[in-house]
């Protein structure tokens, strides 16, 4: 369709009318167009919008009344004129009441008269579309206005919760380091007190192993209030240039045992030519508690895979990439969501559920990321992204 302001529809079924028309008002539009009958006259009008329109009242089948009747219905803000006989006054005063048109003229019409009419016609069209768009454009900015609130309030929800998240782990926090402080006095008491009647000489066979299991779950106990102690420090890395893939070596080295005991393989994709900017220490702790926690998932004879790779091109974005996967039973999709949340942990009694969320603080620290994926009967996978030597 066209958008041309200025076009004219004149609709007549006299040929010689429709040419007067054209010569009368060719100095008035862009484009005039001509039908003779109200049935063509639909047609252009669908195909090029017209914003004046002039039609006979007297045409055989439908008449201009009926013709500018329809015009309304499909382009009520077209301008209408109707030219009119004497003989047909009662038809066009009745079109005006129904506000089928805008003027109607007398035949043969005065060409001023007409002209006048026409720039009338354009004048209030073009005022009309003028609207239009002013109307449609004010209706887009109150969408955007309307999405940008919304936007907002999800940012001003999500970042409540965050400070509501943050601030229920500064109360974990304290309350973990006051339960450390007030629990390892008495249990490092207990050690020594059963260490000294496992020293006893008349002390029974019995009575030994069941000392031998207090001693075991005293140290349990003091492991729990370890993490909880690290857990509740956020300890401030002290970052140097470290090669990734010795790091993953020692922690390699300190878990022998555990890997030997349980029969688990272990592959190694070392791509990694970059030292990362970290504290040694810590990531080794974060590499640790990962590949244990992999053991944990695997059975006898399972596989652990770890690889490192270069990511990122500029030399500000360059990251290097840790993965730590396992073959094992997975983690269900509704929990892992909640796997780094503190105190939450698939490994009913046997974990404190401090492991991942220390882990995630240390990297967070550190301005990486860390990220899981796991498949259940297919293992899980956890993605350490740390930033190079700049």
């Amino acid at each position: 369709m066209e958008q041309t302001n200025r076009i004219i529809l004149c609709v007549d079924d006299e040929r010689e009318i429709l040419s007067a028309l054209q010569r009368s008002l060719r100095q008035k539009a862009d484009r005039i167009l001509t039908a003779t009958s109200g049935e063509e006259g639909l047609a252009l009008l669908e195909e090029h919008a017209p914003g004046v329109i002039v039609s006979d009242m007297r045409m055989p089948g439908m008449n201009g009344a009926e013709f500018l009747n329809r015009v309304l219905e499909f382009a009520p803000h077209t301008f209408r004129i109707l030219l009119t006989g004497h003989a047909d006054m009662d038809a066009a005063i009745s079109a005006i009441n129904k506000g089928e048109i805008h003027r109607y003229l007398h035949k043969p019409w005065d060409a001023d008269e007409l002209g006048h009419a026409i720039e009338q016609g354009f004048e209030r069209h073009q005022l009309i579309q003028a609207n239009l768009a002013l109307t449609d454009s004010l209706s887009e900015k109150n969408q955007e206005l309307e999405e940008l609130n919304m936007t907002l309030e999800q940012k001003v929800v999500e970042r409540t919760e965050q400070l509501l998240h943050s601030e229920r782990l500064s109360v974990l926090g304290r309350l973990a380091a006051g339960i450390v402080h007030e629990v390892m006095t008495p249990l490092t008491i207990s050690v020594g007190w059963v260490e000294t009647v496992s020293k006893s000489p008349n002390i029974t066979e019995d009575q030994q192993n069941s000392l031998s299991i207090a001693t075991e779950q005293i140290f349990r106990a003091a492991s729990i209030m370890e993490s909880m102690r690290d857990f509740s420090r956020k300890k401030h890395p002290i970052k140097t240039p470290t090669d990734a893939n010795k790091l993953i070596g020692h922690a390699l080295d300190l878990l022998i045992h555990p890997l030997k005991q349980k029969n688990i393989s272990i592959s190694r994709s070392f791509e990694a030519n970059e030292r990362i900017n970290v504290d040694g220490e810590q990531i080794t702790q974060v590499l640790l508690n990962l590949i244990n926690n992999a053991i944990d998932a695997l059975d006898s004879g399972g596989r652990i895979t770890l690889s490192t790779r270069v990511v990122g091109t500029a030399q500000s974005a360059r990251s290097v990439q840790v993965t730590v996967k396992d073959n094992g039973s997975g983690i269900a999709p509704d929990l892992v969501q909640q796997i780094f949340e503190p105190f939450f942990s698939t490994k009913g009694s046997k974990g404190t559920g401090l492991g991942l969320s220390i882990c995630k603080g240390i990297i967070d620290n550190h301005g990486g990321s860390i990220d899981l994926e796991s498949r259940l009967g297919q293992g899980t996978t956890f993605t350490l992204t740390l930033p190079v030597e700049s």
